[in-house]
């Protein structure tokens, strides 16, 4: 009779584990800036580093860190076809020695030409 209500003990725990896993929050998302071509989707996507894909897209948790990269070199040639991007989203990854962080994007809040980010950072 013990056995019976010590499984029967056992039995609810693991019932109430399973309860709370199932409504435990997601993490909550951060603000992301991504710099690409104008009209290119955000979505859909994943990016490379070196030979691999990663699972998401490169991003900076602060956009004045596009200023410091490879990538602004190429851009600033050419900024009327680029558009700096600021969304929501999931933070996967922070690959050492890229540009950025790995992100999984969930929202776009606002684009802005980055002749006018590069403008609105000078001043």
């Amino acid at each position: 009779m013990a056995r019976s209500k010590i499984d029967e003990l056992l039995k609810k725990a693991q019932e109430f584990e399973q309860l709370t896993q199932q409504v435990q929050p997601e993490e909550p998302l951060g603000v992301y800036y991504r710099s690409q071509p104008v009209g290119k989707d955000l979505f859909g996507h994943t990016s490379g580093l070196a030979y691999e894909k990663v699972p998401g897209i490169f991003a900076f948790e602060d956009p004045s860190q596009l200023f410091g990269t490879y990538s602004w070199i190429h851009m600033k040639k050419n900024l009327d076809n680029y558009e700096m991007i600021k969304f929501l989203g999931k933070l996967v990854d922070k690959p050492a020695d890229s540009e950025g962080v790995v992100v999984e994007p969930k929202q776009v809040i606002q684009k802005v030409p980055l002749r006018d980010f590069a403008k609105q950072y000078a001043s």
